[in-house]
């Protein structure tokens, strides 16, 4: 018999004792991108920030042939350009992208992000770094 979550019994007939069934149909999965892998090069950058070069890899996972558009995000400067990656079957593929970030003198955190503006329209897992600037 069917409960809902306070207990209580529902379901078809005057008892909720009825008999009846569900169809479920199973169709071929939509494209989607099922996870990406970030990292930083390097994890925490010492000397002149101006500019300093930080390179972000991901490795992007996908279910699927398609197309993925996505573009990063950062704390400490502007997201980058939208772009896009072909997949011929489901697989991974590594992009990546160099953040030239100018400072003044002192140490500075911060992070960068592969957003998937499609399929997904999803932010996947933040990846730190340190930038201690001379």
């Amino acid at each position: 018999m069917l409960r809902n979550e306070s207990g209580t019994v529902f379901g078809l007939g005057s008892g909720a004792d009825k008999s009846f069934y569900v169809i479920i149909e199973v169709v071929a999965g939509i494209f989607a991108v099922t996870g990406v892998y970030p990292s930083v090069d390097p994890g925490t950058y010492e000397g002149t920030c101006g500019p300093a070069s930080i390179t972000f890899k991901a490795d992007i996972r996908v279910n699927k042939a398609g197309t993925v558009e996505y573009h990063w995000l950062f704390n400490e400067a502007a997201d980058s350009p939208v772009k896009t990656i072909s997949f011929s079957e489901a697989g991974t593929k590594s992009v990546e992208y160099t953040l030239e970030i100018t400072k003044d003198p002192g140490e500075y955190t911060g992070w960068g992000a592969v957003y998937i503006d499609d399929p997904n329209h999803q932010q996947f897992s933040k990846i730190n770094f340190t930038l201690k600037c001379q």
